[in-house]
């Protein structure tokens, strides 16, 4: 569910909060005007009560809610818009709840891609209420199934279609029918001279079923090679082979069911035969007769799935048909693919409302048929010899699941999801299409991963509605990104973030921004936003400023400046940055060099990549510290800083800080001391009465230190502290930021 889109509202689905405080007006037109709740409903935004019940048990399903239809013309998802709302049914696969809708909007658009449950299902908003209950539909030329004492026998005899006798394909049907249903208008085949040989299913009759196939047959992630290609096998076995039962019976009953589709075209299926054992060459079985099932499986989900009694029609496929397929035969299956766009058929051809004849899909079916754009279940058949189809048994229901990959006739194979079209067969007796070789649906469930789902939207506000006011929206704008961490079913986490975006002086009043918690939201909650914009967050700017004050004073500087940074990493960034913009501004330097000891923090090492300086390394003495004579025999006229360390990482050993300031005083070149690790020590040492050198703003050199809070100063990790004795050090290195409160930041990443 990653996506990326903006959706412009005119206010959150959240309930939000503005407070007003006046000022001045500041000449924007925001006069008030006086019966401003008369002129029209004010409201931007309407609570909607969402029931659903998709008709199945014991199955969680995951939609989405869309505000226009997400569908392009294709009947495939547009990604590029996003969901307003998402959730899970119950285990009875029903939901109901409130959701926020935008008032302007009449209708919306409930998506699912879970198996066995309509696409997308359009429904009207009526006085507060969106509704949709599955109700199995009785369609034309069909019945609902019958008990099987019922369904004893259903013969088509003669009464087939001939799609092709050139290329030897038949059809079951003889007919079309459309009916109108929640999703749109659909069409159906059936045979108007066989009883049942159509029928429908109940959606509680397969929950068990789908639930497992949905499971085991995601939608591979785009960087997945493999997808659910683990279940290819050969076609012996992917192939429906009709064997003896144990109790001597040597015909059973073929029922084959359409669940799914969620390929990238529509399809035709359809299935051949063959004697067992015969190994027929790729030529045999092409030339085999083929009988179409279902000449149109449309982008979707049948609103009930849609079952069919196979046909046997003597071994050459040329007798009339019975239901009794004997022992000793393979069934195999046959996709004719993409047949209302494929390469064979110019757009001007498409498909109209009333194209849907016979004549018109048989025409076409042969098209797709001998331009070879076909999947068959025998993968030598196929072209490149790809794995078009797989068949799993699912051990719980005796059933057979039969999936396709559409996109196999193509040298890449599709994206390997093998759910494209989704079958599955029951045979009576059961044990004559069991084949213990034939891979089974995984038992136990594995593990979900975590994964996340972004929602964007503008919120814009007028901040003296409805009483008034200029109504261009803009007084306060925000932008609103929601992102959603989700396990399964349950959702572990949804961050909020929302940016200001609205220009200073927009408004004619100092407008608050807050929102609250929906009433649904469990756990625990917490919240953040960009701190580093101390135009917004004016408190957390003083707090700051009083911190750095106090670092200051306790370094001997009174008039201090500088941030609380990310940690000692960026101070020192920082310092350097200072340094070698200060040197180039005021001393014409380009390409300097840093002289700092052996014993400095790698992050100066990260600095020198960063700013293309380069890096001296003084000697250090028998104790360890930097050596003085060393720096100074190093120094030239390229050096734009100097960097002594309070407080070494490895043995906290002190550099001759006060010899330090002296060579870099004399020498005009900018002293950084590195006191990260010494900085909440050594002062509060001294006043405990041990004696150290002194090391900060009481000598002259001295022009930046780093200190850690999140060492010795108790604050949390990652804390960092940078101090400068002038504010020119800042000022050197401030870049403008104009879509922040204040217009120059001088930090690193900018926090």
């Amino acid at each position: 569910m990653q996506k990326s889109c903006i959706l412009l509202i005119i206010a959150s689905m959240l309930t939000l909060t503005v407070s007003c405080v006046e000022k001045e007006p500041g000449g924007n037109g925001d006069e008030p005007v006086p019966g401003g709740d008369e002129m029209f409903d004010f409201s931007t935004e309407q609570t909607v009560t969402l029931s659903l019940d998709y008709g199945f048990s014991g199955y969680s399903i995951n939609f989405d809610v869309y505000v226009e239809n997400p569908l392009n013309e294709d009947g495939l998802m547009n990604e590029e818009l996003q969901p307003i709302y998402g959730a899970y049914t119950d285990a009875s696969s029903q939901f109901s709840g409130t959701i926020k809708l935008p008032a302007y909007v009449d209708a919306i658009y409930v998506c699912s891609d879970y198996v066995g449950v309509p696409r997308c299902i359009e429904l009207d908003v009526v006085n507060g209420v969106a509704a949709y209950k599955y109700e199995m539909p009785i369609l034309p030329g069909m019945t609902e199934t019958r008990a099987a004492a019922d369904r004893t026998h259903i013969n088509i005899a003669g009464n087939r279609t001939v799609v092709s006798s050139a290329k030897n394909l038949y059809g079951l049907y003889d007919s079309f029918a459309q009916y109108d249903a929640a999703s749109g208008v659909k069409w159906w085949a059936y045979n108007s001279n066989v009883n049942d040989l159509y029928t429908v299913v109940n959606n509680s009759e397969v929950s068990a079923l789908v639930e497992r196939i949905n499971r085991a047959l995601p939608k591979p992630k785009e960087d997945d090679p493999v997808g659910n290609s683990q279940y290819c096998s050969s076609s012996d076995v992917t192939n429906l082979r009709i064997v003896e039962t144990a109790d001597g019976g040597t015909t059973a009953h073929i029922d084959i069911v359409y669940l799914d589709a969620t390929g990238d075209y529509e399809n035709a299926m359809g299935y051949y035969y063959y004697p067992t054992g015969s190994n027929p060459t790729a030529e045999e079985i092409k030339a085999l007769p083929k009988f179409v099932i279902y000449p149109m499986t449309h982008n979707g989900t049948p609103d009930s799935p849609v079952k069919t009694r196979l046909q046997f029609f003597g071994e050459d496929g040329m007798g009339e048909g019975t239901d009794d397929f004997p022992a000793g035969y393979t069934i195999g299956w046959i996709l004719f693919c993409n047949i209302y766009n494929g390469s064979l058929r110019p757009d001007e051809d498409w498909f109209g409302e009333n194209d849907f004849d016979v004549e018109n899909i048989n025409s076409r079916i042969e098209k797709v048929y001998g331009a070879n754009e076909v999947v068959y279940s025998n993968n030598e058949c196929n072209n490149y010899s790809n794995n078009g189809c797989i068949t799993l048994t699912d051990d719980i229901t005796g059933r057979v699941v039969i999936g396709f990959e559409d996109n196999a006739f193509q040298s890449g194979c599709g994206d390997k999801s093998y759910n494209d079209i989704l079958f599955y067969v029951e045979a009576d007796p059961e044990e004559a299409i069991y084949d213990p070789d034939r891979p089974v649906i995984p038992d136990p469930e594995p593990e979900p991963t975590e994964e996340t789902y972004m929602q964007y939207s503008t919120l814009g506000f007028e901040d003296i509605w409805p009483n008034g006011g200029d109504y261009d929206l803009n007084d306060v704008l925000v932008e609103h990104t929601r992102t959603v961490t989700y396990i399964g079913e349950y959702i572990t986490k949804i961050e909020d973030a929302f940016k200001v975006t609205n220009e200073k002086g927009s408004a004619d009043y100092v407008d608050a921004f807050g929102f609250t918690v929906d009433y649904a939201a469990v756990g625990e909650v917490s919240g953040y936003a960009n701190l580093g914009d101390p135009g917004l967050f004016k408190g957390t700017k003083s707090i700051e400023d009083k911190v750095i004050d106090s670092i200051g004073k306790m370094f001997s500087l009174d008039n201090a400046h500088g941030h609380i940074v990310t940690g000692g990493t960026e101070a020192n960034l920082m310092a350097i940055r200072a340094a070698r913009n200060h040197a180039k501004k005021y001393k014409n330097i380009s390409n300097g060099e840093i002289i700092l000891p052996r014993s400095a923090h790698f992050s100066f090492k990260k600095a020198a990549d960063m700013l293309n300086l380069k890096i001296v390394e003084a000697d250090l003495d028998d104790n360890f510290k930097i050596d003085v004579n060393s720096v100074e025999e190093n120094i030239s006229d390229k050096t734009v800083a100097i960097v002594g360390i309070a407080g070494t990482t490895e043995l906290g050993v002190i550099d001759p800080i006060d010899k330090l300031s002296d060579i870099a005083f004399e020498n005009n070149i900018y002293l950084h001391v590195d006191a990260a690790f010494g900085g909440f020590s050594i002062p509060f040492l001294k006043r405990l009465g041990y004696e150290f050198p002194d090391f900060d703003f009481s000598l002259p050199g001295v022009c930046s230190m780093t200190v850690d809070p999140h060492k010795m100063g108790l604050a949390p990790i990652p804390a960092g502290g940078i101090i400068f004795r002038k504010e020119e050090y800042l000022d050197v290195m401030a870049i403008n930021s104009p879509y922040l409160t204040v217009k120059k930041q001088s930090t690193i990443v900018g926090t």
